[in-house]
């Protein structure tokens, strides 16, 4: 899996306030949704891109970001669920915390 970020499309020479459209259109139409970086310095987690993932993660050949996908995909579904069921996080499903290696 590609990461994709505004500037990985410099090469392309698409503006990236273009691709920050069409990332935001891919999320509206629910075919992908991104996970902000966690860290205790705010400034930093505001400054570091996002992650984005495909709702179908079957559409990934390697195994690897495959599996991550799906890792990601039920891990949405459980914050989503227990909000639901709680009604008391309020988070909607965006907020969990996501570590990677370093």
């Amino acid at each position: 899996m590609m990461k994709i970020s505004t500037h990985s499309w410099l090469p392309l020479q698409i503006s990236p306030a273009t691709v920050k459209n069409y990332l935001r259109r891919l999320e509206d139409f629910y075919l992908t949704f991104s996970i902000r970086p966690y860290s205790k310095n705010i400034k930093r987690s505001l400054l570091k891109a996002g992650k984005y993932y495909l709702y179908d993660w079957t559409r990934i050949k390697n195994k690897g970001p495959r599996f991550e996908n799906y890792v990601a995909c039920e891990l949405k579904a459980l914050v989503t669920l227990w909000g639901d069921a709680s009604g008391s996080l309020g988070l909607g499903g965006k907020y969990f915390l996501v570590l990677s290696k370093p």
